[in-house]
């Protein structure tokens, strides 16, 4: 938690560190459970004094840097009436979309948790819509939802025969345990066509497809 830094930021503050926090989230979602992010480091180093520094969303120039590399990508020029964002939080991925004019998928089942969703535990657009105002911010579209996919030998020898990828850190466990992964793992591509699916059935308009991952 923040406290447990309490120490070691007052001495950094009081030596005049700058703090330069890439993700202003307060929370982050692991799993079923919240626990803090940088944002939440960043507000109590102001707290003690200290100068900070926020980058990434809701900030300006973290879409600068993103629509730049969709230019590059392309090799011209991106319509930004084509370009959604999606994100959970309020204050920082749906304000940040709202900021620069584009259109933004809010996702309600994320660090908001049950503040978007009705007794059934399904999407309250009048939940969406009193949690999107206490802050002052919009989202065009909305959506609750939740997918797995359990990836099994059948699965990864599957994509393996039809894609020609036979790399052993796949295939073979003894190999796979001399590399830094320690085991096997599945296709990367395997799971981003899993994700494509999911995203092309259910964002608005045509759907999304997963390109490429880092």
């Amino acid at each position: 938690v923040p406290e447990d830094y309490r120490a070691r930021l007052q001495v950094a503050a009081d030596r005049g560190l700058l703090f330069i926090c890439a993700n202003p989230d307060r929370v982050v979602q692991r799993g079923d459970k919240l626990i803090f992010c940088a944002g939440a480091l960043a507000d109590l180093y102001e707290e003690l004094g200290g100068k900070v520094v926020m980058a990434g969303k809701p900030y300006a120039a973290i879409y600068d840097l993103a629509l730049a590399e969709a230019e590059r990508l392309k090799g011209g020029p991106v319509d930004r009436s084509r370009v959604l964002c999606i994100g959970d939080g309020v204050i920082t991925d749906v304000l940040g979309a709202e900021n620069q004019k584009l259109a933004c998928l809010f996702v309600a089942k994320g660090i908001h948790g049950d503040k978007a969703l009705g007794p059934d535990g399904l999407l309250a657009p009048e939940a969406v819509a009193k949690l999107l105002a206490a802050e002052s911010v919009g989202a065009t579209h909305a959506i609750a939802a939740e997918f797995s996919r359990t990836v099994g030998e059948a699965d990864i020898q599957a994509f393996a025969d039809v894609t020609g990828d036979t790399n052993p850190v796949h295939l073979d466990a003894n190999y796979a345990a001399t590399t830094s992964f320690g085991e096997r793992i599945a296709h990367g591509m395997l799971s981003a066509g899993y994700i494509s699916a999911a995203l092309g059935t259910t964002l608005p308009g045509p759907g999304a497809v997963y390109l490429s991952q880092s």
